[in-house]
Parts: C-alpha cells; structure tokens; sequence
C-alpha cells in the first residue's frame, strides 16, 4: 500500500480527497521612490512637509527605450537644492534590491549616486552649483539590478521656483 502523499509528482490519489486548497492572488512587489531632504541630520520626506510627494507613478504614454513599466516622474523646484542642509535632493527607494546601480547618472551639472543610510537605500542628486541651477526636463535615471534588468526609470523635472 502506497503510504506517500506525492507521488511521482501528484497528490496519491488516496489522498485527494484530503486535500484542500485555495487560489492565493499575489501581487508584484515594485520599487517606488518617495522624494526626501536632510534638516537637522536627518532626512525627512517631502511629503510631509508640503502634503504630497513630488514624485509620482508615471501615467503618461510608452517610452521608448525604458526597459520597464515601473516609472515615476519627480517635479522638483531648484529651491530643495538650497532648502536641504547638505544642497541634496534624496529619493529613498522602496523594495530595492542588493548591488543596484544606476544608468545616466550624470547630466547637465547634476550627478546621482546610490547610498544607504540608516538601513535605506537612496538615490542622492547634487549639483556643483546650487546658486545657478540649470532647469532640466525629462531626465531619465534608470535603476537596474546587478544582472542589468532595468527596476525601475525615474525622470526628473527641475523648474523655477514657484515664488
């Protein structure tokens, strides 16, 4: 008599009517951005400063040559530059992955770089010269994995300041 619940594979008949089970619905776990700047040693996110997150889930038509559907779109004033203590913006990437890197991590006088502070990981973007900031649209920073599948894209947006 065959005792074994699997067999070759499939569940002993024997067994069958034993076993329950049930359809579990997963959802993917993407990476998202939320937008931060450092006051008082600390970084603190944008949201809770001015009610929302300059960075958003993209909703705009398929861009070419992004590599991924998970997109976002950070509008910045020039202003968080000077606003934050160390002249950085920080976008604290959630559910990111060991060895990420970046891709178009230099533009126009600004340059982005992974970090890790306090167990976070964030995308820091600085500029040499927070006083005469060059405006920017549509810059594209893509997040890869260290196999180089792209994680995320991130286009940033930097205008005039609003007053």
């Amino acid at each position: 008599m065959e005792k074994n619940i699997i067999v070759d594979d499939y569940i002993n008949p024997r067994y069958q009517s034993y076993v329950l089970g049930a359809p579990v619905q997963t959802e993917d776990v993407v990476m998202s951005f939320t937008t931060c700047i450092a006051m008082d040693g600390e970084l603190f996110p944008i949201a809770n400063m001015i009610g929302e997150d300059c960075t958003t889930k993209y909703d705009g038509e398929e861009i070419e040559g992004a590599g991924t559907d998970n997109i976002y779109t950070s509008n910045i004033f020039s202003m968080l530059f000077s606003t934050s203590e160390d002249g950085k913006v920080y976008y604290e990437i959630k559910n990111g992955e060991d060895r990420m890197i970046l891709e178009n991590d230099e533009f126009d006088g600004f340059s982005a770089e992974l970090t890790n502070k306090a167990g976070k990981d964030y995308i820091v973007l600085s500029t040499a010269n927070a006083e005469s900031l060059p405006l920017q649209q549509g810059k594209q920073i893509k997040v890869k994995s260290s196999n180089g599948e792209v994680l995320a894209l991130l286009i940033i947006n930097i205008g005039e300041n609003p007053f």
